[in-house]
Protein backbone atom coordinates (compact mmCIF):
# COMPACT_ATOMS: atom_id res chain seq x y z
CA UNK A 1 0.00 0.00 0.00
CA UNK A 2 2.88 2.04 1.07
CA UNK A 3 4.67 1.59 -2.12
CA UNK A 4 1.16 2.44 -4.36
CA UNK A 5 1.08 5.38 -2.35
CA UNK A 6 4.48 6.74 -3.39
CA UNK A 7 3.93 5.80 -6.60
CA UNK A 8 0.99 7.84 -7.01
CA UNK A 9 2.58 10.83 -5.17
CA UNK A 10 5.59 11.03 -7.77
CA UNK A 11 3.47 10.59 -10.92
CA UNK A 12 0.64 13.45 -9.70
CA UNK A 13 3.88 15.58 -8.70
CA UNK A 14 5.62 14.82 -11.90
CA UNK A 15 2.24 15.66 -13.98
CA UNK A 16 1.52 18.66 -12.51
CA UNK A 17 4.65 20.69 -12.10
CA UNK A 18 4.64 19.46 -16.10
CA UNK A 19 1.49 20.83 -16.59
CA UNK A 20 2.42 24.01 -14.95
CA UNK A 21 5.77 24.62 -16.79
CA UNK A 22 3.89 23.84 -20.16
CA UNK A 23 1.33 26.67 -19.11
CA UNK A 24 3.71 29.28 -17.43
CA UNK A 25 5.67 29.34 -20.73
CA UNK A 26 8.22 31.24 -18.82
CA UNK A 27 12.06 30.67 -18.11
CA UNK A 28 11.47 31.05 -14.38
CA UNK A 29 12.61 28.52 -11.78
CA UNK A 30 10.50 27.18 -8.63
CA UNK A 31 13.62 28.92 -6.26
CA UNK A 32 12.73 31.98 -8.35
CA UNK A 33 9.23 32.15 -7.29
CA UNK A 34 9.83 31.52 -4.12
CA UNK A 35 12.08 34.35 -3.55
CA UNK A 36 9.51 36.57 -5.31
CA UNK A 37 6.66 34.91 -3.08
CA UNK A 38 8.74 35.91 0.07
CA UNK A 39 9.46 39.40 -1.13
CA UNK A 40 5.51 39.54 -1.86
CA UNK A 41 4.76 38.57 1.07
CA UNK A 42 7.30 40.06 3.75
CA UNK A 43 8.09 43.53 1.64
CA UNK A 44 11.40 44.53 1.10
CA UNK A 45 14.15 42.36 2.62
CA UNK A 46 17.73 42.25 3.70
CA UNK A 47 18.82 39.14 1.13
CA UNK A 48 20.18 37.17 4.37
CA UNK A 49 16.42 37.42 5.43
CA UNK A 50 15.36 35.98 2.20
CA UNK A 51 17.74 33.70 2.68
CA UNK A 52 16.65 32.40 6.48
CA UNK A 53 12.96 32.58 5.19
CA UNK A 54 13.47 30.16 2.68
CA UNK A 55 16.15 27.89 4.61
CA UNK A 56 18.79 28.36 2.09
CA UNK A 57 21.98 30.01 1.53
CA UNK A 58 22.50 33.90 1.62
CA UNK A 59 24.72 32.83 -1.98
CA UNK A 60 21.79 30.99 -3.42
CA UNK A 61 19.60 34.09 -3.07
CA UNK A 62 22.33 36.22 -4.49
CA UNK A 63 22.00 33.82 -7.53
CA UNK A 64 18.53 33.03 -7.92
CA UNK A 65 17.82 37.34 -7.27
CA UNK A 66 20.50 37.97 -10.51
CA UNK A 67 18.62 36.24 -13.04
CA UNK A 68 15.21 37.99 -11.01
CA UNK A 69 17.03 41.46 -11.60
CA UNK A 70 17.62 40.61 -15.19
CA UNK A 71 14.33 39.72 -15.99
CA UNK A 72 13.28 43.46 -14.48
CA UNK A 73 11.31 40.42 -11.61
CA UNK A 74 13.52 42.19 -8.38
CA UNK A 75 14.91 45.52 -7.28
CA UNK A 76 18.33 45.16 -5.44
CA UNK A 77 19.70 48.24 -3.65
CA UNK A 78 22.21 48.93 -1.03
CA UNK A 79 21.40 50.23 1.96
CA UNK A 80 22.17 54.01 2.47
CA UNK A 81 22.82 53.57 5.78
CA UNK A 82 25.00 50.01 5.83
CA UNK A 83 26.81 49.27 2.37
CA UNK A 84 27.42 46.14 3.14
CA UNK A 85 23.51 45.80 3.27
CA UNK A 86 21.77 44.36 -0.16
CA UNK A 87 17.72 44.74 0.12
CA UNK A 88 15.92 43.50 -2.27
CA UNK A 89 12.05 44.18 -3.53
CA UNK A 90 9.81 42.97 -5.88
CA UNK A 91 8.40 44.92 -8.91
CA UNK A 92 5.67 45.63 -10.38
CA UNK A 93 6.36 42.91 -13.16
CA UNK A 94 7.10 40.24 -10.75
CA UNK A 95 4.00 41.02 -8.98
CA UNK A 96 1.91 40.27 -12.51
CA UNK A 97 4.25 37.47 -12.69
CA UNK A 98 3.07 36.06 -9.37
CA UNK A 99 -0.86 37.03 -10.59
CA UNK A 100 -0.20 34.52 -13.45
CA UNK A 101 0.97 31.66 -11.47
CA UNK A 102 -1.69 32.24 -8.73
CA UNK A 103 -4.08 31.98 -11.69
CA UNK A 104 -2.52 28.65 -13.28
CA UNK A 105 -2.25 27.23 -9.38
CA UNK A 106 -5.88 27.48 -9.06
CA UNK A 107 -6.55 26.24 -12.68
CA UNK A 108 -4.65 23.30 -11.98
CA UNK A 109 -6.41 22.49 -8.44
CA UNK A 110 -9.70 22.71 -10.77
CA UNK A 111 -8.84 20.47 -12.86
CA UNK A 112 -7.61 17.63 -10.56
CA UNK A 113 -8.76 17.98 -7.60
CA UNK A 114 -12.40 19.76 -8.50
CA UNK A 115 -14.37 16.60 -8.61
CA UNK A 116 -13.59 15.39 -4.76
CA UNK A 117 -16.40 16.15 -2.80
CA UNK A 118 -16.62 17.78 0.52
CA UNK A 119 -15.19 14.94 2.81
CA UNK A 120 -12.61 13.50 0.53
CA UNK A 121 -11.32 17.78 0.45
CA UNK A 122 -11.43 17.46 4.52
CA UNK A 123 -9.21 14.05 4.56
CA UNK A 124 -7.05 15.40 1.66
CA UNK A 125 -6.66 18.39 4.17
CA UNK A 126 -6.13 16.41 7.17
CA UNK A 127 -3.66 14.39 5.80
CA UNK A 128 -1.66 17.09 4.15
CA UNK A 129 -1.36 18.91 7.38
CA UNK A 130 -0.16 16.18 9.10
CA UNK A 131 2.53 15.74 6.90
CA UNK A 132 3.20 19.40 6.56
CA UNK A 133 3.54 19.39 10.76
CA UNK A 134 5.95 16.16 10.05
CA UNK A 135 8.27 17.88 7.45
CA UNK A 136 8.71 20.62 10.34
CA UNK A 137 7.17 23.19 7.52
CA UNK A 138 4.63 24.77 10.24
CA UNK A 139 6.96 28.15 9.75
CA UNK A 140 7.91 27.94 6.40
CA UNK A 141 7.35 31.12 4.25
CA UNK A 142 6.76 33.25 7.35
CA UNK A 143 6.64 36.40 7.68
CA UNK A 144 8.72 38.77 9.97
Amino acid sequence: MREEIETQFVTIFRKLIAEYRHELKRDVTGPQIQVLEALERNGSSKVSEVAEMLYVTVGAVTLLSDRLLKAGLLNRERSERDRRVVMLSITDQGRELLTEIKGIRRRLFAKYFGTLTEDDLRDLNRILNKVTEMLGEGDYGRTR
